[in-house]
């Protein structure tokens, strides 16, 4: 739903809201909206010249967003902030004390982009305000406690190849619970059938196991998933029978754990590598 803008321009030029089942949520995109009749540079894209504290101001917000719009070729294109912010981060320079920044634009901003910020923006303001209304809920006692065993928040950002990469960097060092607590950001960013989520499955899976998982809707939704990619012959088939059992058991099913766990050593791949047949 496309908001009115603020009543002076400090910063945003309108506030998207998303709707969710036909329902105001009142969470909100900022939006900084350019146009220009400017040529494109020679690769395509898009500059414009932003103020520095204009960027500042839209941090304060998650996932706002720059927004141009190209008069001569009739194209509206977008640029997220955390795109900027990490550009000037790690150009080197002392930007801090600039002026002015320079954003460049090269995509175009469609209905599915618009539609992964809405769910990305969405699941960060419930993760947000879970944590409130527990922290909000618990006497000065028990507050100590309650923070010091959440899981780090972790923010997800809006582009999917990035998001992966962060994913598999926290599979990679056992970070089970900081990956579930942004599983719903995960899988807004990335798709909940892609690929890229499945060490977020894993990660469920691996909670399961010593029964600290808190979703086990999520566990039996890994076993669909795991099971989906039998087909492609993309992945290792006997790796996927041995995920969908530590699933099963992760569930209470032994038996079904048991028959995954056979169909996985019946893999000659699977079996001949001594690490995983080991397990």
């Amino acid at each position: 739903m496309l908001q009115g803008a603020d009543r002076k321009d400090y910063g945003t030029d309108c506030q998207l809201e998303v709707i969710d089942d036909g329902r105001a949520t009142n969470v909100r995109v900022q939006v900084q909206l350019k146009g220009t009749e400017r040529a494109l540079n020679a690769d395509g894209s898009l500059s414009v010249e932003m103020r520095r504290t204009n960027l500042n101001y839209l941090l304060m917000q998650g996932y706002s967003f720059y927004a141009c719009y190209h008069v001569p070729t009739g194209s509206l294109r977008i640029c997220p902030v955390d795109s900027v912010l990490r550009q000037y981060e790690h150009s080197g320079k002392t930007w801090t004390e600039q002026q002015s920044l320079t954003v460049s634009f090269v995509e175009e901003l469609t209905i599915g982009r618009l539609v992964r910020l809405a769910a990305l923006a969405q699941s960060g303001a419930r993760s947000s305000r879970e944590r409130r209304i527990e922290q909000s809920g618990a006497s000065p006692a028990d507050l100590p406690r309650q923070v010091l065993r959440a899981a780090p928040d972790v923010h997800v950002p809006e582009d999917p190849e990035r998001a992966g990469q962060i994913l598999r960097r926290l599979y990679e060092q056992d970070a089970d619970d900081v990956i579930s607590a942004g599983f719903d950001k995960f899988g807004a960013a990335l798709g909940a059938s892609s690929d890229s989520m499945g060490p977020c499955y894993m990660a469920e899976i691996n909670l399961g196991m010593p029964s600290m998982s808190q979703h086990p809707q999520r566990i039996e939704e890994a076993i669909g998933y795991f099971r989906s990619k039998l087909d492609g012959g993309r992945h290792h088939a006997g790796s996927l029978h041995y995920t969908i059992g530590n699933a099963f058991s992760a569930l209470g099913d032994e038996q079904s754990a048991k028959l995954a766990y056979e169909a996985a050593l019946a893999d000659p791949a699977f079996r001949d590598e001594p690490d995983l047949a080991a397990k």
